[in-house]
Protein backbone atom coordinates (compact mmCIF):
# COMPACT_ATOMS: atom_id res chain seq x y z
CA UNK A 1 0.00 0.00 0.00
CA UNK A 2 1.29 3.44 -0.92
CA UNK A 3 2.12 5.53 2.12
CA UNK A 4 0.70 9.00 2.77
CA UNK A 5 3.57 11.48 2.39
CA UNK A 6 3.59 14.27 4.97
CA UNK A 7 5.50 17.52 5.44
CA UNK A 8 5.52 19.39 8.78
CA UNK A 9 6.28 23.03 9.56
CA UNK A 10 6.14 24.56 13.03
CA UNK A 11 8.41 27.03 14.82
CA UNK A 12 8.33 25.06 18.09
CA UNK A 13 10.88 22.25 17.85
CA UNK A 14 9.44 20.00 20.56
CA UNK A 15 5.93 20.23 19.13
CA UNK A 16 7.15 19.62 15.57
CA UNK A 17 9.26 16.64 16.62
CA UNK A 18 6.29 15.28 18.57
CA UNK A 19 4.09 15.31 15.44
CA UNK A 20 6.93 13.75 13.45
CA UNK A 21 7.34 10.95 16.00
CA UNK A 22 3.60 10.18 16.17
CA UNK A 23 3.07 10.04 12.41
CA UNK A 24 6.30 8.15 11.69
CA UNK A 25 5.00 5.40 13.95
CA UNK A 26 2.09 4.72 11.58
CA UNK A 27 2.69 2.08 8.91
CA UNK A 28 0.73 3.96 6.26
CA UNK A 29 2.46 7.33 6.76
CA UNK A 30 5.84 8.73 5.70
CA UNK A 31 7.13 12.10 6.96
CA UNK A 32 9.32 13.35 4.09
CA UNK A 33 10.55 16.55 5.71
CA UNK A 34 10.05 19.33 8.23
CA UNK A 35 10.84 23.01 8.66
CA UNK A 36 10.76 25.68 11.36
CA UNK A 37 8.80 28.16 9.21
CA UNK A 38 6.28 28.26 6.39
CA UNK A 39 8.66 29.95 3.91
CA UNK A 40 11.00 26.96 3.94
CA UNK A 41 8.04 24.61 3.87
CA UNK A 42 6.61 26.34 0.79
CA UNK A 43 9.95 26.10 -1.03
CA UNK A 44 10.16 22.39 -0.29
CA UNK A 45 6.53 21.68 -1.18
CA UNK A 46 6.81 23.48 -4.52
CA UNK A 47 9.66 21.12 -5.46
CA UNK A 48 8.40 17.96 -3.70
CA UNK A 49 4.63 18.14 -3.12
CA UNK A 50 3.47 15.79 -0.33
CA UNK A 51 -0.02 14.37 0.01
CA UNK A 52 -0.53 16.22 3.31
CA UNK A 53 1.09 19.40 4.61
CA UNK A 54 0.81 20.30 8.30
CA UNK A 55 1.54 24.01 8.79
CA UNK A 56 1.42 26.46 11.68
CA UNK A 57 -1.30 29.05 11.17
CA UNK A 58 0.51 31.76 13.12
CA UNK A 59 3.93 32.27 11.54
CA UNK A 60 4.60 36.01 11.40
CA UNK A 61 6.40 36.27 8.03
CA UNK A 62 4.20 33.86 6.08
CA UNK A 63 1.03 32.75 7.84
CA UNK A 64 -0.38 29.30 7.34
CA UNK A 65 -3.41 30.89 5.65
CA UNK A 66 -1.29 32.68 3.04
CA UNK A 67 0.90 29.61 2.56
CA UNK A 68 -2.20 27.47 2.00
CA UNK A 69 -3.57 29.89 -0.61
CA UNK A 70 -0.29 29.65 -2.54
CA UNK A 71 -0.06 25.87 -2.21
CA UNK A 72 -3.63 25.29 -3.40
CA UNK A 73 -3.09 27.56 -6.41
CA UNK A 74 -0.24 25.32 -7.55
CA UNK A 75 -1.08 21.89 -6.12
CA UNK A 76 -4.79 21.37 -5.57
CA UNK A 77 -4.08 17.74 -4.59
CA UNK A 78 -2.06 18.71 -1.50
CA UNK A 79 -4.29 18.58 1.58
CA UNK A 80 -3.37 21.17 4.20
CA UNK A 81 -3.92 20.88 7.95
CA UNK A 82 -3.40 24.13 9.85
CA UNK A 83 -2.32 24.14 13.50
CA UNK A 84 -3.86 26.93 15.59
CA UNK A 85 -2.57 27.97 19.01
CA UNK A 86 -6.14 27.98 20.28
CA UNK A 87 -9.69 28.71 19.19
CA UNK A 88 -10.07 32.11 17.60
CA UNK A 89 -13.19 32.66 15.52
CA UNK A 90 -11.71 35.29 13.24
CA UNK A 91 -8.64 33.20 12.52
CA UNK A 92 -10.74 30.09 12.07
CA UNK A 93 -12.86 31.87 9.46
CA UNK A 94 -9.66 32.77 7.56
CA UNK A 95 -8.68 29.10 7.73
CA UNK A 96 -12.10 28.08 6.39
CA UNK A 97 -11.76 30.44 3.40
CA UNK A 98 -8.18 29.64 2.39
CA UNK A 99 -8.67 26.09 1.13
CA UNK A 100 -7.34 24.09 4.07
CA UNK A 101 -8.85 20.64 4.58
CA UNK A 102 -8.74 20.66 8.38
CA UNK A 103 -7.49 22.48 11.43
CA UNK A 104 -6.20 21.29 14.79
CA UNK A 105 -5.30 23.12 17.97
CA UNK A 106 -2.17 22.38 19.98
CA UNK A 107 -4.37 20.57 22.49
CA UNK A 108 -5.25 17.82 19.97
CA UNK A 109 -4.16 14.34 21.05
CA UNK A 110 -2.29 11.73 18.98
CA UNK A 111 -5.43 9.87 17.88
CA UNK A 112 -7.09 13.05 16.62
CA UNK A 113 -3.94 13.97 14.71
CA UNK A 114 -3.60 10.56 13.03
CA UNK A 115 -7.31 10.32 12.19
CA UNK A 116 -7.35 13.83 10.71
CA UNK A 117 -4.34 13.04 8.50
CA UNK A 118 -6.01 9.88 7.22
CA UNK A 119 -9.29 11.71 6.49
CA UNK A 120 -7.74 14.55 4.49
CA UNK A 121 -5.53 12.06 2.61
CA UNK A 122 -8.78 10.46 1.43
CA UNK A 123 -10.12 13.83 0.20
CA UNK A 124 -12.38 14.44 3.20
CA UNK A 125 -12.87 17.93 4.63
CA UNK A 126 -13.13 17.77 8.43
CA UNK A 127 -13.06 21.58 8.32
CA UNK A 128 -16.74 21.45 7.32
CA UNK A 129 -17.48 20.85 10.99
CA UNK A 130 -16.47 24.47 11.59
CA UNK A 131 -19.57 25.54 9.65
CA UNK A 132 -21.71 24.19 12.51
CA UNK A 133 -20.36 26.97 14.74
CA UNK A 134 -22.96 29.74 14.89
CA UNK A 135 -20.41 32.56 14.53
CA UNK A 136 -18.75 30.96 11.52
CA UNK A 137 -22.12 30.32 9.86
CA UNK A 138 -23.02 34.00 10.26
CA UNK A 139 -19.68 35.03 8.72
CA UNK A 140 -20.16 32.69 5.75
CA UNK A 141 -23.65 34.10 5.12
CA UNK A 142 -22.23 37.63 5.22
CA UNK A 143 -19.44 36.62 2.84
CA UNK A 144 -21.92 35.41 0.23
CA UNK A 145 -24.04 38.54 0.66
CA UNK A 146 -20.96 40.60 -0.14
CA UNK A 147 -20.28 38.34 -3.13
CA UNK A 148 -23.82 39.03 -4.35
CA UNK A 149 -23.15 42.78 -4.26
CA UNK A 150 -19.85 42.35 -6.08
CA UNK A 151 -21.56 40.23 -8.73
CA UNK A 152 -23.62 43.26 -9.77
CA UNK A 153 -20.37 44.95 -10.80
CA UNK A 154 -18.50 42.00 -12.33
CA UNK A 155 -21.16 40.26 -14.41
CA UNK A 156 -21.84 37.46 -11.88
CA UNK A 157 -18.29 36.08 -11.82
CA UNK A 158 -18.62 34.86 -8.22
CA UNK A 159 -20.57 31.70 -7.39
CA UNK A 160 -23.78 31.79 -5.36
CA UNK A 161 -25.38 29.53 -2.82
CA UNK A 162 -28.30 27.41 -3.88
CA UNK A 163 -31.59 27.98 -1.98
CA UNK A 164 -31.05 24.72 -0.05
CA UNK A 165 -27.49 25.68 0.91
CA UNK A 166 -28.60 29.13 2.03
CA UNK A 167 -31.42 27.57 4.08
CA UNK A 168 -29.01 25.19 5.84
CA UNK A 169 -26.59 27.99 6.74
CA UNK A 170 -29.35 30.21 8.12
CA UNK A 171 -30.71 27.34 10.23
CA UNK A 172 -27.22 26.66 11.63
CA UNK A 173 -26.79 30.37 12.36
CA UNK A 174 -30.08 30.18 14.31
CA UNK A 175 -28.51 27.49 16.51
CA UNK A 176 -29.82 24.25 14.94
CA UNK A 177 -27.71 21.10 15.31
CA UNK A 178 -27.30 18.58 12.51
CA UNK A 179 -29.88 16.31 14.19
CA UNK A 180 -32.38 19.16 14.24
CA UNK A 181 -31.62 19.91 10.57
CA UNK A 182 -32.31 16.29 9.62
CA UNK A 183 -35.63 16.38 11.45
CA UNK A 184 -36.82 19.82 10.33
CA UNK A 185 -35.65 19.64 6.69
CA UNK A 186 -36.60 16.02 6.00
CA UNK A 187 -33.19 15.08 4.54
CA UNK A 188 -30.52 12.75 5.86
CA UNK A 189 -27.22 13.69 7.49
CA UNK A 190 -25.19 12.65 4.43
CA UNK A 191 -27.10 15.11 2.22
CA UNK A 192 -26.55 17.92 4.72
CA UNK A 193 -22.80 17.24 4.87
CA UNK A 194 -22.70 17.12 1.08
CA UNK A 195 -24.25 20.61 0.99
CA UNK A 196 -21.70 21.83 3.55
CA UNK A 197 -18.87 20.51 1.38
CA UNK A 198 -20.27 22.41 -1.59
CA UNK A 199 -20.64 25.59 0.51
CA UNK A 200 -17.01 25.30 1.61
CA UNK A 201 -15.84 24.73 -1.97
CA UNK A 202 -17.80 27.78 -3.19
CA UNK A 203 -16.45 29.91 -0.36
CA UNK A 204 -12.83 29.00 -1.20
CA UNK A 205 -13.44 29.60 -4.92
CA UNK A 206 -14.90 33.05 -4.25
CA UNK A 207 -12.00 33.93 -1.95
CA UNK A 208 -9.54 33.23 -4.77
CA UNK A 209 -11.64 34.98 -7.42
CA UNK A 210 -12.15 38.05 -5.24
CA UNK A 211 -8.38 38.39 -4.83
CA UNK A 212 -8.06 38.32 -8.62
CA UNK A 213 -10.85 40.88 -9.06
CA UNK A 214 -9.33 43.16 -6.41
CA UNK A 215 -5.88 42.90 -8.01
CA UNK A 216 -7.26 43.75 -11.45
CA UNK A 217 -9.31 46.62 -10.00
CA UNK A 218 -6.22 48.09 -8.32
CA UNK A 219 -4.26 47.78 -11.57
CA UNK A 220 -7.02 49.49 -13.56
CA UNK A 221 -7.29 52.32 -11.00
CA UNK A 222 -3.52 52.81 -11.10
CA UNK A 223 -3.56 52.85 -14.90
CA UNK A 224 -6.39 55.40 -14.95
CA UNK A 225 -4.65 57.54 -12.33
CA UNK A 226 -1.42 57.42 -14.31
CA UNK A 227 -3.23 58.31 -17.53
CA UNK A 228 -4.92 61.26 -15.82
CA UNK A 229 -1.58 62.49 -14.48
CA UNK A 230 0.03 62.20 -17.90
CA UNK A 231 -2.90 64.00 -19.50
CA UNK A 232 -2.74 66.77 -16.90
CA UNK A 233 1.03 67.09 -17.26
CA UNK A 234 0.76 67.22 -21.07
CA UNK A 235 -1.88 69.94 -20.93
CA UNK A 236 0.09 71.97 -18.37
CA UNK A 237 3.20 71.67 -20.50
CA UNK A 238 1.23 72.81 -23.54
CA UNK A 239 -0.14 75.79 -21.63
CA UNK A 240 3.32 76.72 -20.36
CA UNK A 241 4.68 76.46 -23.87
CA UNK A 242 1.99 78.82 -25.16
CA UNK A 243 2.68 81.31 -22.38
CA UNK A 244 6.42 81.31 -23.03
CA UNK A 245 6.18 81.25 -26.82
CA UNK A 246 7.13 84.93 -27.34
CA UNK A 247 10.16 84.73 -25.07
CA UNK A 248 11.23 81.45 -26.63
CA UNK A 249 10.91 82.87 -30.14
CA UNK A 250 13.06 85.90 -29.28
CA UNK A 251 15.69 83.69 -27.74
CA UNK A 252 15.69 81.38 -30.78
CA UNK A 253 16.08 84.34 -33.14
CA UNK A 254 19.08 85.59 -31.16
CA UNK A 255 20.56 82.09 -31.25
CA UNK A 256 20.16 81.88 -35.02
CA UNK A 257 21.85 85.23 -35.58
CA UNK A 258 24.75 84.22 -33.40
CA UNK A 259 25.05 80.80 -35.07
CA UNK A 260 25.02 82.33 -38.56
CA UNK A 261 27.60 84.92 -37.54
CA UNK A 262 30.02 82.35 -36.10
CA UNK A 263 29.56 79.68 -38.75
CA UNK A 264 32.62 79.67 -40.93
CA UNK A 265 30.87 78.02 -43.85
CA UNK A 266 27.85 79.89 -45.30
CA UNK A 267 24.56 78.07 -45.24
CA UNK A 268 23.38 77.87 -48.80
CA UNK A 269 20.88 75.81 -50.67
CA UNK A 270 23.46 74.01 -52.75
CA UNK A 271 21.51 70.81 -53.18
CA UNK A 272 23.83 68.92 -50.87
CA UNK A 273 23.07 65.22 -50.43
CA UNK A 274 21.76 63.77 -47.19
CA UNK A 275 24.80 63.02 -45.10
CA UNK A 276 23.26 62.56 -41.65
CA UNK A 277 20.79 59.71 -41.07
CA UNK A 278 19.93 59.79 -37.36
CA UNK A 279 21.25 61.10 -34.08
CA UNK A 280 20.16 60.51 -30.48
CA UNK A 281 18.87 63.47 -28.51
CA UNK A 282 19.43 62.85 -24.77
CA UNK A 283 17.29 64.73 -22.23
CA UNK A 284 18.88 65.01 -18.76
CA UNK A 285 16.67 64.77 -15.68
CA UNK A 286 14.43 66.43 -14.73
CA UNK A 287 12.74 65.83 -18.08
CA UNK A 288 11.51 69.09 -19.66
CA UNK A 289 10.18 68.84 -23.19
CA UNK A 290 10.32 72.63 -23.57
CA UNK A 291 14.06 72.10 -24.07
CA UNK A 292 13.32 69.84 -27.02
CA UNK A 293 10.84 72.35 -28.41
CA UNK A 294 13.44 75.16 -28.24
CA UNK A 295 16.05 72.90 -29.78
CA UNK A 296 13.79 72.01 -32.69
CA UNK A 297 12.67 75.62 -33.23
CA UNK A 298 16.27 76.76 -33.41
CA UNK A 299 17.13 74.14 -36.02
CA UNK A 300 14.11 74.93 -38.17
CA UNK A 301 15.28 78.52 -38.62
CA UNK A 302 18.01 77.21 -40.91
CA UNK A 303 16.22 76.91 -44.23
CA UNK A 304 18.28 74.08 -45.67
CA UNK A 305 18.00 71.76 -42.67
CA UNK A 306 15.45 68.97 -42.95
CA UNK A 307 14.33 67.54 -39.60
CA UNK A 308 12.32 64.48 -38.70
CA UNK A 309 11.67 62.76 -35.37
CA UNK A 310 11.90 59.02 -35.85
CA UNK A 311 11.27 57.58 -32.39
CA UNK A 312 12.60 57.27 -28.86
CA UNK A 313 11.56 56.95 -25.23
CA UNK A 314 10.90 59.23 -22.26
CA UNK A 315 14.63 59.97 -21.77
CA UNK A 316 15.98 59.67 -25.30
CA UNK A 317 14.68 60.78 -28.69
CA UNK A 318 15.90 60.01 -32.19
CA UNK A 319 16.13 62.79 -34.78
CA UNK A 320 17.11 62.74 -38.44
CA UNK A 321 18.75 65.91 -39.82
CA UNK A 322 20.02 66.50 -43.35
CA UNK A 323 20.92 69.36 -45.65
CA UNK A 324 24.28 70.55 -44.32
CA UNK A 325 27.81 69.26 -44.16
CA UNK A 326 28.87 67.68 -40.85
CA UNK A 327 31.27 70.39 -39.72
CA UNK A 328 28.73 73.10 -40.48
CA UNK A 329 26.00 71.29 -38.54
CA UNK A 330 28.32 70.75 -35.58
CA UNK A 331 29.03 74.47 -35.42
CA UNK A 332 25.34 75.22 -35.66
CA UNK A 333 24.52 72.87 -32.77
CA UNK A 334 27.41 74.09 -30.64
CA UNK A 335 25.97 77.61 -30.77
CA UNK A 336 22.54 76.56 -29.50
CA UNK A 337 22.02 77.43 -25.79
CA UNK A 338 20.16 74.18 -25.14
CA UNK A 339 23.06 71.94 -26.22
CA UNK A 340 25.45 70.65 -23.56
CA UNK A 341 27.71 68.48 -25.70
CA UNK A 342 27.99 66.64 -29.02
CA UNK A 343 29.51 63.25 -29.75
CA UNK A 344 30.62 62.32 -33.26
CA UNK A 345 31.93 59.24 -35.02
CA UNK A 346 33.26 59.08 -38.60
CA UNK A 347 32.17 62.69 -39.23
CA UNK A 348 28.62 61.91 -38.18
CA UNK A 349 26.86 63.26 -35.13
CA UNK A 350 25.90 60.29 -32.94
CA UNK A 351 24.55 61.91 -29.79
CA UNK A 352 23.45 65.40 -28.76
CA UNK A 353 23.07 65.92 -25.00
CA UNK A 354 20.79 68.80 -24.03
CA UNK A 355 21.44 70.92 -20.95
CA UNK A 356 19.42 70.46 -17.80
CA UNK A 357 16.46 72.89 -17.73
CA UNK A 358 17.95 75.02 -14.93
CA UNK A 359 21.17 75.42 -16.93
CA UNK A 360 19.51 77.40 -19.74
CA UNK A 361 17.41 80.51 -20.00
CA UNK A 362 14.38 81.03 -22.15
Amino acid sequence: MEKVTIYIADWQVIFREGIHSILSGENDMDVIGEAANNEDALNFIEANPPRVAILNANHSKLSGVDATLRIKQIFSSVAVILIMDGYNEEQLFSVVKCGASAYLTREADADELVNTVRKVAQNAYPLCEALFRTGIAYRVIAEFEVASLINKQVDNLLVRLSPAQSDILHRIADGNSIEQLVKSMGINEEAIRHHLNLILTKLVTNTHDRKVIEAVTRAVKQAISHAEEVSKWTWNTFEESKTDSDKATNRVEETIKQARKETEEPIQDNGSKIYQEEMEIVLPPPIDFKQVRQFEQALRQFENLRIRWSGGSIDGLTMGISGQKPKTLIRILNNLPTVESIYTKDDKIVTVILKAPNATTV
